[in-house]
Parts: C-alpha cells; sequence; structure tokens
C-alpha cells in the first residue's frame, strides 16, 4: 500500500462545502481482496467472554444464511482453533424474521491488518488534510448487512460520541463489498453538517418532518473505495433487498490534540451496551440502546420484527 494519501484543493474544498467526500482509487484490486479476506476473519472471531472485541451476534443459523457462513462454530485466524462458545443472544431481527449477525467492533488493536490499514498513514494522512489537523482512530466496526436484513434510521452520529467529549469526529466508511441502493447504500443530506438538524431525543433519530423534506444522495460504492463524512452529517440506509450479503468498514477518528480516546469509548460501550454474549439475564441496557443502538436493526430484537426504515 502506498503510504499517503494527497488531496486536491477541490476534493477538499468539496468535503468542507458538502460534508462528506468519496474516494474512488483508495486501494488496489488486489488491496480490496485483502480487505474482504480481513472483514470475514472479522466476523469469524471467537465470541467467548474473554474476548476483547465486540460481536452483536445470532444464536441461530436461518436458512437464509449465504453460503459463506460457517456451520462449524467460529474459526479464529488468529490461533486456528474452534471457540467453545456459548449460545450468543441474536442482535438483528432481518426480514423473515431469523435473528442474523450485525456488527462487529473493537478489533482495530487485535488484528494486524486492520490496525495497519485503520491507524497507518495512508488513512491518516487525508483525514488529516480534511481536518486541518492530525486525528487518532476513535472507533471502528464492521457492518454486516445480510441479504434480507434491515437498515439505519436518519440520525446524525455526533449523538452517540458527545458524551465522550464535544469535539471533532471524522468517519470513513470502506466498502468491502459493493454498495448499492438495492442492498442498503448509504444516502446523505449534502450541507446538513452545517444545518441545525432536529434530533427527537426519545429516539435519537432525526425528527421525521425533516427527513421527508431533505434532498437524499445516494453514495453508492464499489468494493475498495471510500467515503468520508464527519459527525454532523444527516444520513440514512435501507434494508438490503438484494441476494446477496455485504460488509462495510466503518471507522471514526478524532483530533489528536484530544487525545486517545478509544479505551474510554469502548470502556463505556461494554458497561452500557456490551457485546450480545456478555449481557446479563434480565438487563435492559436502556442507557446503552438509546446511545449506541438508536435507529440501527440492533433495536429490532427488541420489537421481534424487523424495523422499518
Amino acid at each position: 500500500m502506498s503510504t499517503t494519501t494527497d488531496l486536491s484543493q477541490e476534493e477538499i474544498n468539496s468535503f468542507a462545502d458538502n460534508g462528506y467526500l468519496i474516494l474512488r482509487n483508495l486501494l488496489t484490486p488486489s488491496e480490496t481482496k485483502h480487505l474482504q479476506k480481513w472483514a470475514q476473519e472479522i466476523h469469524d472471531l471467537p465470541r467467548t467472554p474473554e474476548v476483547p472485541w465486540m460481536p452483536y451476534e445470532v444464536n441461530n443459523l436461518p436458512s437464509c444464511f449465504s453460503s459463506t457462513t460457517s456451520l462449524l462454530p467460529p474459526l479464529c485466524p488468529l490461533s486456528n482453533t474452534h471457540s467453545d462458545s456459548s449460545t450468543p443472544k441474536p442482535q438483528e431481527v432481518n426480514s423473515s424474521g431469523a435473528r442474523v449477525l450485525c456488527r462487529t467492533e473493537n478489533f482495530a488493536s487485535h488484528h494486524a491488518g486492520f490496525n495497519t490499514l485503520l491507524r497507518g498513514p495512508r488513512i491518516l494522512c487525508l483525514l488529516n488534510q480534511l481536518a486541518a489537523e492530525p486525528m487518532l482512530l476513535f472507533k471502528e466496526k464492521i457492518n454486516y448487512k445480510l441479504s434480507g436484513s434491515g437498515g439505519f434510521a436518519p440520525h446524525i452520529d455526533s449523538t452517540a460520541y458527545t458524551h465522550i467529549r464535544k469535539i471533532k469526529h471524522l468517519t470513513i466508511l470502506l466498502a468491502v463489498d459493493a454498495a448499492t441502493m438495492r442492498n442498503g447504500g448509504l444516502e446523505v443530506v449534502s450541507g446538513s453538517h452545517r444545518m441545525d438538524v432536529p434530533i427527537n431525543r426519545k429516539d435519537n433519530c432525526i425528527e421525521p418532518e425533516w427527513v421527508a423534506k431533505a434532498t437524499w444522495t445516494p453514495c453508492e460504492l464499489q468494493a475498495g473505495e471510500l467515503l468520508v463524512f464527519g459527525s454532523y452529517l444527516a444520513h440514512r440506509s435501507g434494508a438490503n433487498k438484494s441476494a446477496e450479503d455485504r460488509k462495510a468498514v466503518y471507522a471514526t477518528y478524532n483530533c489528536k490534540a484530544e487525545g486517545d480516546l478509544h479505551e474510554e469509548y469502548y470502556r463505556d460501550r461494554a458497561r452500557e451496551w456490551p457485546a450480545t454474549h456478555m449481557r446479563k439475564e434480565g438487563e435492559e441496557y436502556a442507557t446503552g440502546a438509546l446511545r449506541y443502538g438508536f435507529g440501527s436493526p440492533m433495536l429490532s430484537v427488541a420489537s421481534g420484527a424487523q424495523l422499518e426504515v
């Protein structure tokens, strides 16, 4: 991989005006294949009490799973041994009523490839240019939007971050697989980072009246392409109505001047919205649901049905 990414002044200005930027040539085809391999490795990590990563996971194997879903217990690529994980609680209900894997968080420090990519000079260089100051990795996740899985309601990300500190954040979306409107790709409202976007504090999502009047722009991506946006940009994504599963890496960064907040963020998340296999029976995690689960398919488990977005 090349060591830096130099942006043109036109790209920097476009990001400042629109609140987002798409980079089509960040990864080579060979690097994209590595990205896809790494994402599957994270998907297959074991789910036991001692692991530091945070899977929001499935407790059964519905018939709608793709052929890439192993019938064996998860294989850990770091140890080449199968885990003896206890049955995890489900975290999303899809369009067929089946409970499926939704995402994994907090894995970069435990995977050499992702650690190099997400904390390396290529991505940090482009973010430093857009922020006009050095940035550090704040959090990371892979969303597994399996075929039939639900979308994410219109929202802004700052709602889930400012309890740590009211600071500047930038997020990258790195497409592991092609993201289209058919399979639930992202839509944004250009320039909304400069608007007073109304948030309904009952669910932390954008007020429906504003959503209906806004102009939503599709951000379709091919595998290996990247979208950058800020934590105050309105965005949403629909359900995956295609026959194919797709994955996407999201990584959020904060200003280096504010310090390394990665561990602080995940300590709070582990307490308020833990990985599903770490949850205590009878605990509702209401604070975490509002802070970290708002507008997402993760809340579909409580309702027993796929959320309408």
